[in-house]
């Protein structure tokens, strides 16, 4: 996977995870993520560091 596809689709899954994205711009990339093994990798590996983040207390 090279760099641009992993900054272009890396940001999109964070804003999809994160619920930013409108519903058009949301199911392409749930469609990417179906095609896409290293992407699908990358959304399951940042969806596992935000609940441990979110998890996390705050002194």
């Amino acid at each position: 996977m090279g760099v641009i596809h992993r900054l272009r689709w890396g940001t999109l899954v964070d804003q999809w995870l994160d619920q930013e994205l409108d519903d058009d711009r949301a199911e392409r990339v749930l469609s990417h993520l179906e095609r896409c093994k290293d992407c699908r990798t990358a959304a399951e590996e940042y969806a596992c560091i935000k609940r441990a983040l979110a998890r996390m207390e705050m002194p």
